[in-house]
């Protein structure tokens, strides 16, 4: 199985089915079109794809100079190819950090009350990923879903 990698574009949003916990975070956004666009527009954006589907698009939005803000949606495909999505996602993660010359890589982390486990194993993702807790933000997304900051910060 390969992941073919392409750069991301608005209509690759409308082909991804999203695991169910993307889903509901997002619901309360009526405007993830543009937002989707102003991401790829501020820095490096790509779309994953697994035998033609969309996997997964994702990006480094260029906050200031020196700092992006890393995001991703990612398809019920992630979990059966978790190996290959895992380094893919790595090295395009030490791509942006490359390319955009960051000392900080941030992201936000969706951290639900009702899944410990699934919480355990977005933390542990991240830190593979060579991200460390910053906290957790209270209320932070569109529909009051609570978030943990993690960053990437070049020492």
């Amino acid at each position: 199985m390969t992941i073919c990698i392409e750069t991301f574009h608005p209509a690759h949003y409308s082909q991804l089915r999203l695991r169910e916990p993307d889903r509901r975070s997002l619901e309360a956004l009526e405007n993830m079109d543009e937002m989707l666009e102003t991401y790829r527009a501020r820095g490096l954006a790509w779309t994953g794809f697994v035998n033609g589907e969309v996997m997964a698009i994702g990006g480094v939005a260029l906050l200031w100079p020196g700092v992006g803000e890393g995001w991703m949606l990612t398809s019920e495909q992630v979990p059966r190819h978790a190996r290959d999505f895992h380094r893919t996602v790595k090295g395009l993660v030490e791509l942006a950090k490359t390319s955009m010359h960051l000392h900080r890589l941030q992201a936000a982390v969706r951290w639900a009350s009702d899944d410990q486990a699934g919480n355990r194993m977005r933390l542990k993702w991240a830190r593979a990923l060579g991200f460390e807790s910053e906290g957790l933000m209270l209320c932070y997304g569109a529909n009051g879903d609570h978030w943990l900051r993690v960053a990437w910060v070049r020492k």
